[in-house]
């Protein structure tokens, strides 16, 4: 009866899964469907089961972080008994922020009053740029009821050698300051001279104060008066090109040189004076008081000359009746040849105005070519 019984079982088996089988082949479209599906939900079900694990264990991780902060935050807040009040000894110790001091600039006054009590000063630098160039001198001079009390100067050694064009700007070479002080034993003197008077210089707002103050002059506040800025203001009867100190100079009749930090302290004092006083008048030197050796000729400058500016050697021309042109000519007497080092030279060696001249000569030109000691020569009558 059992083995009749499982032989119709098997037969129903097989009949099932051969119609099972020709349904599939048939529709097989509809079985890849169906299995298409269920792979996708399967799928979704095992992501859902991660996602589920991942915040159980994130959840734990929180709780388990926020019983030891808790923990600790009650250990931190436990005040002692016996301590009653606030420690304001120990509030006091608490340190500055490392470098505020050294990074506090001082507080810059711009004065425009009219000062009786003041410090002119001026510096020569290496460059334009207070962070990479350096101070090579440092000048003032001290005024009191408008009176000259004191004066400051001193060289300074710079940690780099000074750049040709500078040392024939302003005379200073290496050789000059080999023994000088360091800037920091420089500025640390002339904080101790100003004695916080106000400061008055020529540009000092953007040049001088910039280059002091990035060198150690670590005051809290500064008190300054800048004649350039003072100048704009003032309207002078005749023209100028422009409100250089040299400029002023000549403008006014001062006679010291330029480019020489206690020099230009001196002009700018008496610049100083002028504008404040309203004494705006041009001066002009009298002819009749300067022998006039140099009539009739003109002259032309070219390179430069170790301490003395070109425009300064071409005051002392006009001064002794001569003529300064800029470019030479067939009608030029004089070249005044100095050291080229400007790094525009035609042929690396000479400037236009050489080979200018030079080819005036080749064709029998009057033009001379002569040095600054030929000239002085020429000035004093020898």
């Amino acid at each position: 009866m059992s083995s009749k019984g499982s032989n119709k079982l098997g037969c129903l088996g097989t009949v099932l899964l051969g119609a099972v089988l020709i349904f599939a082949i048939q529709y097989w479209f509809v079985v890849l469907f169906i299995a298409v599906v269920g792979i996708g939900l399967w799928l979704i079900f095992k992501k859902g089961q991660k996602v589920e694990k991942a915040k159980t264990a994130k959840t734990g991780s929180k709780q388990k972080t926020n019983v030891v902060n808790r923990d600790a935050l009650i250990k931190k807040t436990v005040v002692p008994a016996q301590r009653t009040s606030l420690d304001f000894g120990n509030i006091a110790q608490v340190p500055k922020t490392a470098g505020a001091l050294e990074t506090a600039k001082p507080v810059i006054h711009k004065l425009r009053r009219k000062l009786y009590d003041f410090v002119v000063f001026d510096i020569e630098t290496t460059g334009l740029s207070p962070n990479r160039s350096e101070i090579i001198q440092l000048s003032a001079i001290k005024v009191k009821k408008d009176e000259v009390v004191d004066w400051f100067d001193s060289y300074v050694h710079p940690t780099e050698s000074i750049p040709t064009s500078i040392v024939y700007l302003t005379g200073i070479s290496d050789e000059t300051v080999k023994d000088a002080p360091s800037v920091k034993t420089v500025i640390n003197n002339f904080k101790l001279f100003f004695e916080g008077l106000p400061l008055v210089g020529h540009n000092i707002i953007k040049f001088d104060l910039p280059f002091l103050i990035a060198n150690g002059f670590d005051v809290t506040s500064i008190d300054a008066l800048d004649t350039w800025r003072l100048a704009r203001g003032k309207d002078f009867p005749t023209e100028m090109d422009n409100l250089k100190l040299p400029t002023l100079k000549h403008y006014f009749g001062i006679k010291n040189a330029s480019h020489n930090s206690l020099a230009d302290c001196k002009t700018n004092l008496i610049v100083y004076q002028k504008l404040r006083d309203d004494d705006l008048q041009p001066v002009t030197p009298e002819k009749c008081s300067i022998p006039q050796s140099l009539s009739g000729l003109r002259f032309s400058i070219t390179g430069e000359f170790i301490g003395i500016p070109r425009e300064d050697i071409a005051d002392s021309i006009r001064a002794h009746g001569g003529r300064v042109t800029g470019p030479v000519s067939r009608v030029t007497d004089y070249l005044i040849d100095g050291k080229q080092i400007a790094p525009t030279l035609i042929d690396g060696y000479h400037s236009k105005k050489e080979i200018d001249a030079a080819k005036i000569q080749a064709v029998g030109g009057k033009i001379k070519v002569i040095s600054l000691s030929d000239l002085k020569s020429m000035l004093s009558g020898r």
